[in-house]
């Protein structure tokens, strides 16, 4: 083994090698080493993107979120989610409504949210336009309202929106619709349109007010420690709430429920493009094939040489898939130290590149993402190195039959 492991570094070296094989060498060794940088840059970067996305999410979500569907003791249900987790909780309402101004009518979700418990469960504070939120007082009727909802009602900060109950109420004159203007103290903006376009938060009581709710809450929001505990947490309520016998009139949910559709499609979004620039590696695997098998033609005399001293066939083939390995493995060291680099500095080498050419890649006008974030994970370097490794095993495997199938006494005929 000794003997086939120098013998296939001795190759690899490309010492006395025709030229044109070491260049062509060269250039698949780098061909494999762009491919793995690519790779790992761009699942870095997705990574970036939905670590992003689920900040914002969670600013507005939660990581845990317990909803009434039914009559529930609102006392006894903080009794269980005290005894389940250490967590900071945070009540609130919520309801559909109408949203009228003068350039029309819009249908928005209304939360009501007690505004010093609502910043300790989600950083509404990093999102607002003037940090107004403690301008949420019980009785003041004052409203905070996403961006895109704000301007699809040709609203700005400090104009005033009447908000309707759509569900009627029974009167001595007959059914009849309540109603309350509200006066908007700030705006928030998320980047997402499920929470800019359509809501509108408010204080607690002012909302209980509004949609005539006897409970003191409909609905409870928990921030954990961390955001990976949020399913066992989910697992434990549930069960508490299961023996206080609140089980049916909540619903329990982690952030990983309330946006399953997104989630899911951002993994099917990363596992795609792995796939596409897996592609990239495969092709620089192929580059390699072709690369070995000009190298087996160049070696012929010296493979024909070794095997009349007693290197067998097996030996010689074994010689040949070494050297695409160590070839594979310079290639993916290579790529996985240059991956390295730009993930960790993507966003200086785009901004120098903006600065260079004159343009803004992700124009914040249009994007609410304007800046592009990385974050490298060891998981993914090592998953790239593996398949680049394995691609550099497979991709010997053609020539090193040749090089086995090598005939001694013709090509030392010739010789």
């Amino acid at each position: 083994m000794s003997i086939v492991t120098t013998i296939s570094w001795r190759f690899a070296r490309l010492r006395n090698t025709n030229p044109f094989i070491a260049l062509i060498t060269v250039a698949s060794l780098l061909g494999t080493s762009l491919g793995v940088a690519v790779l790992v840059t761009i699942l870095s970067v997705m990574n970036g993107f939905g670590d992003e996305l689920r900040g914002r999410l969670l600013a507005m979500t939660g990581h845990v979120v317990i909803k009434a569907v039914g009559p529930v003791d609102s006392d006894r249900l903080l009794e269980v989610i005290e005894q389940a987790t250490s967590a900071e909780i945070s009540m609130f309402v919520e309801r559909d409504a109408l949203l009228e101004s003068e350039f029309g009518v819009h249908t928005a979700i209304v939360r009501g949210i007690d505004p010093e418990r609502a910043e300790t469960v989600t950083p509404l504070a990093a999102y607002l336009e003037y940090a107004a939120l403690a301008q949420l007082e019980e009785g003041g009727y004052k409203a905070v309202i996403g961006r895109e909802l704000a301007s699809a009602l040709g609203l700005r900060v400090g104009d005033s929106i009447n908000v309707i109950n759509p569900t009627p109420r029974a009167t001595p004159f007959g059914p009849q619709v309540r109603s309350r203007r509200f006066e908007l103290v700030d705006a928030f903006e998320f980047g997402i349109h499920e929470h800019d376009g359509s809501l509108l938060l408010v204080h607690l009581e002012d909302a209980r007010r509004l949609f005539a709710v006897g409970p003191a809450y409909e609905g409870v929001r928990l921030r954990l420690a961390l955001a990976a505990d949020a399913t066992r947490v989910k697992k434990a309520l549930q069960t508490g709430l299961t023996r206080a016998a609140l089980g049916e009139s909540v619903d329990v949910l982690d952030w990983t429920d309330l946006n399953a559709t997104l989630y899911r499609a951002l993994a099917i979004e990363k596992l795609a493009m792995f796939a596409i620039f897996a592609i990239a590696v495969g092709i620089a695997g192929l580059n390699l094939v072709s690369t070995l098998v000009m190298n087996v033609n160049e070696q012929r005399p010296a493979i024909a040489s070794l095997m009349t001293m007693g290197l067998d066939r097996r030996r010689v083939a074994l010689t040949f898939v070494l050297q695409g390995l160590w070839l594979g493995l310079w290639g993916t060291l290579l790529g996985l130290g240059l991956g390295a680099v730009l993930a960790n500095h993507i966003d200086s080498i785009v901004a120098f590149a903006e600065d260079f050419f004159r343009f803004k890649l992700l124009s914040p006008e249009v994007y609410y993402i304007s800046d592009i974030p990385s974050v490298p994970r060891v998981a993914d370097f090592i998953v790239t190195g593996i398949f680049a490794l394995l691609l550099s095993v497979l991709a010997p495997l053609y020539p090193a039959w040749l090089a086995a199938r090598t005939q001694p006494a013709e090509i030392l005929r010739d010789v």
